[in-house]
């Protein structure tokens, strides 16, 4: 499975009323092909807050096909611009570390 945290926008609101929490795959939201799902739950609450797309054999096939791609492009740029990268990847966690405390609990 490719959704992560810091995965902007990986959720939709559903029919149901509750975000479902897709992959991210090849920079986009995927449903996935399972056609499963879980429920995943509020532990302050006990309540359902939102439904996770189930990854299948397929759908994590296509999520290492992804990456095996991104990787000689990413591996060919300077050592300084990956830094670059990752600090700012840092710096947005950080600048909304609120939220990722909310969304974690």
């Amino acid at each position: 499975m490719a959704t992560t945290l810091a995965t902007p926008h990986t959720a939709a609101q559903s029919i149901t009323g509750f975000r479902e929490i897709t992959h991210w795959i090849d920079g986009r939201r995927v449903s996935g092909t399972s056609g499963r799902r879980s429920d995943v739950f509020n532990p302050a609450t006990g309540h359902v807050q939102a439904t996770v797309a189930l990854a299948n054999r397929a759908d994590l096939d296509a999520a290492v096909a992804s990456s095996k791609r991104a990787w000689p492009d990413w591996a060919a740029q300077p050592p300084l611009r990956r830094a670059r990268v990752l600090f700012r990847f840092r710096e947005l966690v950080e600048a909304r570390l609120d939220q990722v405390a909310a969304l974690i609990t």
